[in-house]
């Protein structure tokens, strides 16, 4: 059974990596064990491995989602940014036809030529909450 320090150390180490979005570097600094420690691990601990291995979909999602937040705010190089690469993506064939930005908000594909017609989509409600938002506030 292993010592309760180890365990603690662990758990502290799944929180580094959060708190340092997957920096095994930064996160070993954080928690004051060598990085080979960690990867022994990966190696010998299956319920440490599988809770790393999550970690990347979580920062990956956090980061999609500040992404998301500063083009609902009209950040011009939050918008140019998710274009380039949403269209990078879609040569390759990596998108459908509709991406959802969030559960409230579509975009299609094709149908934004202008910053400010981005803008005006990602801002736009969707048929379900038409008529619980009026001048872009939420109606209670």
């Amino acid at each position: 059974m292993e010592k309760i320090e180890t365990k603690q150390k662990k758990a502290l180490m799944i929180e580094a990596l959060i708190l340092k979005m997957g920096s095994v570097t930064e996160a070993c600094k954080i928690v004051e064990i060598d990085r080979s420690t960690h990867y022994a691990w990966l190696q010998t601990d299956q319920k440490y491995k599988q809770e790393v291995e999550k970690l990347p979909l979580m920062i990956l999602e956090f980061v999609e989602s500040a992404l998301y937040q500063k083009i609902k705010e009209g950040d011009t190089p939050a918008i140019t940014f998710w274009l380039k690469h949403k269209n990078m993506a879609r040569k390759l064939g990596g998108y459908s036809d509709m991406r959802y930005i969030q559960s409230d908000v579509r975009l299609k594909s094709d149908s934004a030529e202008t910053m400010s017609e981005v803008y005006e989509l990602v801002n736009t409600p969707t048929p379900k909450l038409k008529g619980k938002i009026k001048n872009g506030k939420k109606q209670e």
